[in-house]
């Protein structure tokens, strides 16, 4: 299978990304690599398997794009959403 992981170079989403490749799945991970994450966090994945891509989920254009080019051209079978904001203050718009 072949996720799309937002919010994947935090500590929850960096987790989630190697155990989907760790079962043999790919991964496209975007993070906007604020407080909460950090590219660190995916160092030494197989980028046969792997691509990060630095964009904040917000920005509606980045998104579709990067669901129209999928990974190395193929679809994705599912997104999972683990961008948050974890502060009540920094959310706030």
């Amino acid at each position: 299978m072949t996720f799309l992981i937002t919010g994947g170079a935090g500590f929850i989403g960096s987790n989630l990304v190697r155990f989907a490749l760790e079962r043999g799945h790919e991964v496209v991970t975007v993070d906007a690599l604020t407080y909460a994450g950090s590219e660190e966090n995916l160092n030494g994945l197989n980028p046969d398997q792997h691509q990060f891509i630095k964009a904040n989920i917000t920005n509606k254009e980045a998104v579709e794009r990067i669901i129209r080019e999928g990974f190395h051209g193929r679809s994705f079978n599912a997104v999972i959403n683990c961008a948050a904001e974890t502060h009540v203050d920094r959310s706030l718009v």
